[in-house]
């Protein structure tokens, strides 16, 4: 896990993508 940046976007687009709806 070199990366977490990217791993963040993915964390924040989970959260993210259930709320939106």
């Amino acid at each position: 896990m070199d990366r977490p940046g990217f791993v963040a976007a993915l964390v924040l687009l989970h959260f993210l993508s259930p709320m939106n709806m």
